[in-house]
């Protein structure tokens, strides 16, 4: 089973193997700003990001840095996303879902490969 877990930055620094930044200094960053500090308003660019998401992700640089992570999480088991927002809803959460699903999607492929075979 793996694991992501989303760190908030003001609390914890990546210091291991498994630790990676998803603030703006990475290209999986959230370029949507909030205008005021609301939960509504965190759902809006939340929310915003996810169409992002999903339009980007196949870009090079992008899908650069979803590969890498997918290759760390299957590598450690596990995986820590650092931002500015947890324990609040945040983007992090898109690219879990995301990974999760990826490896979900991996394991499902090679099980229905072994059973043919």
């Amino acid at each position: 089973m793996h694991k992501i877990t989303i760190y908030n930055l003001k609390d914890k620094q990546p210091s291991g193997p498994a630790d990676v930044y998803i603030d703006s200094r990475t290209p999986l960053r959230n370029p949507f700003t909030m205008t005021k500090s609301t939960d509504e308003e965190r759902d809006r660019v939340c929310k915003t990001y996810e169409k992002f998401f999903e339009k980007f992700r196949a870009r090079p640089e992008f899908s650069k840095a979803l590969d890498k992570l997918t290759e760390r999480l299957l590598e450690h088991g596990e995986l820590n996303l650092f931002c500015h927002c947890a324990p609040k809803r945040c983007h992090g959460e898109t690219i879990a879902i995301y990974l999760l699903n990826v490896l979900d999607a991996r394991k499902l492929n090679q099980n229905g490969q072994e059973m043919s075979q």
